[in-house]
């Protein structure tokens, strides 16, 4: 496996986290670990990128009231936890070094980008960073907890500064390929945008009777089951003798969504996506039956309410194809502190 897999990697973590005052700078914060492009990586900015690599992994396990996970339990993990193997022979603590490394070369390859385009952090920015560090101590429980939280990571206040910077560093940069940026879209590709969307993405609309308990997700008796496909079959024989669409669906559907959905391959369950994508538009299906219960499908006219987030994703992808090879190009030197250093 390469040392740095940097391909399909988050390109950083744009959040803003976030966090002012004083905390301690150990020497061995500045030490390097490695060197980005003549550029040296810190070891206390290493630490801070590997902090969020892990929040963002136990995320889902932080913000569920289900479980008695804090913020704190991964300032520094168990050790089971760290050897646990995650596929391909690697572990989790070997995964967090490489996501962390990762992380930390795309926001120093970043920074010299943001330089080659002319762009800086600004005051405006830099007041941006101090109030949103002011919110994050804060929400710690003010500037003690702050300090506390940088020891146990082992970084520094300069370096979480430095990670909100990177962060709107990246932006600064992402805002280039929008629309009037530098690198923004020209019509023709606009117009290919648009053939795109309307290629890959439908609207439908559908009537739904479900087999299973929406609350408790266990699903009706046979009985019940045989009595909602027939209810289904009866809806259907309606719209063929010609009874209007939506007179058919207020009396039947179960589903409290009336107005249609717009999707595109891989975001539905494959029998409905199936049979939405053989209608031709005001074309209705038969019944199909899914994991949810038996549909009827109407295709409809194509919405655009998806065309917003389809766009912003065929930016963020010019955007990648922009700063991927930077990053993948990037010449990088590790130091024996880098090879040394354990993941806690």
């Amino acid at each position: 496996m390469k040392r740095l897999m940097r391909k399909g990697t988050a390109i950083l973590l744009l959040c803003l986290m976030l966090v002012t005052l004083f905390s301690g700078c150990a020497g061995s914060h500045s030490e390097t670990l490695f060197v980005v492009n003549g550029v040296g990586a810190r070891r206390d900015d290493f630490m801070m990128h590997l902090f969020f690599v892990k929040y963002n992994y136990f995320a889902p396990y932080l913000s569920d009231s289900g479980t008695d996970m804090r913020l704190s339990d991964i300032y520094a993990l168990d050790a089971d936890v760290l050897g646990t193997e995650i596929g391909q022979g690697m572990t989790i603590a070997s995964y967090f070094k490489l996501e962390a490394s990762n992380s930390l070369v795309q926001a120093i390859v970043s920074r010299q980008a943001l330089k080659e385009n002319n762009l800086s952090i600004t005051a405006a920015d830099k007041t941006a960073i101090a109030q949103n560090k002011e919110k994050f101590i804060k929400t710690l429980g003010g500037a003690s907890q702050y300090n506390a939280f940088l020891k146990a990571i082992r970084s520094s206040d300069r370096a979480f500064d430095q990670y909100q910077a990177d962060n709107y560093a990246m932006q600064k940069l992402l805002a280039l390929f929008t629309d009037g940026g530098k690198y923004g879209m020209t019509n023709e590709q606009k117009l290919a945008a648009k053939e795109s969307y309307a290629e890959k993405y439908i609207t439908a609309r559908h009537i739904l009777l479900f087999t299973k308990d929406q609350v408790t997700g266990a699903a009706f008796s046979e009985e019940t089951i045989a009595q909602k496909k027939a209810k289904a079959q009866e809806a259907l024989s309606k719209l063929r003798a010609g009874e209007k669409w939506d007179d058919v669906q207020k009396e039947y559907s179960e589903d409290s969504n009336l107005t249609g959905m717009t999707f595109t391959t891989g975001t539905m369950v494959e029998a409905f996506e199936k049979a939405a994508f053989a209608l031709q538009v005001g074309e209705f299906s038969d019944v199909v039956e899914t994991e949810f219960g038996f549909h009827i499908i109407y295709r409809t006219e194509l919405s655009d309410d998806q065309y917003e987030p389809f766009y912003g994703s065929l930016i963020f992808e010019n955007f990648s194809k922009y700063l991927g090879p930077m990053v993948e190009n990037a010449g990088i030197t590790y130091k024996s502190a880098y090879e040394n250093l354990i993941i806690q």
